[in-house]
């Protein structure tokens, strides 16, 4: 049997790439980044659970573009069925290392349970749930 996890990343490198890579969410149209996070926030905290609440800024249009072709399928511990429940440690973990200081917001774009198993055991300790990821980088001028 095997087991499905996120990558392992130290909470420092975690902390490091925050600093530069932000959590985005579009609303009517328009993207905006969210509130600081703390460190301890950036893994025990599901930030999109009060995304509209969390809206610290609009993105300015001359500042981010999407990052063709790097949308990537990220993969969230399983909580149980129903609490989906996803962290910005867990989509900076699974960033690209060659991206890493390219990218410089991320935004979730579509959620999916993970697969469907019949043993109960296995589920437990090998469900998942998927999201899509988008990147942003800096807009060329």
């Amino acid at each position: 049997m095997f087991k499905v996890s996120t990558p392992k990343i130290p909470k420092k490198e975690i902390v490091r790439r925050y600093a530069h890579i932000k959590p985005v969410i579009t609303i009517n149209g328009k993207l905006h980044y969210l509130r600081d996070f703390s460190p301890e926030e950036l893994s025990s905290t599901d930030y999109m659970w009060h995304r509209v609440e969390n809206v610290q800024r609009k993105v300015d249009e001359n500042e981010l573009e999407v990052w063709e072709g790097r949308d990537f399928a990220c993969r969230h511990n399983y909580g149980y069925t129903g609490s989906f429940f996803q962290t910005i440690h867990e989509i900076l973990s699974q960033i690209n290392e060659t991206d890493v200081n390219v990218v410089k917001a991320f935004e979730v774009l579509k959620l999916s349970a993970g697969p469907k198993v019949n043993d109960y055991s296995f589920m437990v300790s090998n469900c998942y749930y998927v999201s899509i990821v988008r990147l942003y980088i800096n807009k060329v001028r």
